[in-house]
């Protein structure tokens, strides 16, 4: 099918891989923005609710879908992925870690905020 031109040609020349909330069974819709252009494609043709899950889709080539650039960037160096629509990017995420005050901090607890927030 080729690389997608826009976020419109993705939606109707292309099968998309996406993710949805395991508890609420909703859709997380692919987002696209470009300066002030905001485009949401919603019912994608196969979806997860597991972030590897949705890895590996992209990997066997079921769809075109959004993950985190950490996740995928290995096998974007190997060859294994193209990226697509560069021009266009997907919103920024809020992410936070809650967990209870200690006086002494859990060491891997350290090391995964560590590795998430770097």
């Amino acid at each position: 099918m080729g690389t997608p031109a826009s976020p419109i040609d993705l939606q109707t020349n292309h099968v998309q891989a996406g993710y949805f909330f395991a508890a609420t069974g909703k859709p997380e819709p692919l987002v696209f923005k470009h300066g002030t252009h905001r485009y949401e494609i919603g019912g994608c043709t196969f979806s997860t609710n597991d972030g590897n899950g949705l890895k590996e889709m992209m990997l066997a080539g079921l769809g075109i879908g959004q993950h985190f650039r950490r996740i995928v960037q290995p096998h974007l160096d190997a060859g294994e992925l193209v990226a697509a629509l560069e021009d266009w990017s997907r919103p920024a995420m809020q992410f936070h870690v809650l967990y209870p005050p200690n006086r002494h901090q859990n060491a891997r607890l350290k090391v995964f905020i560590d590795w998430v927030f770097l």
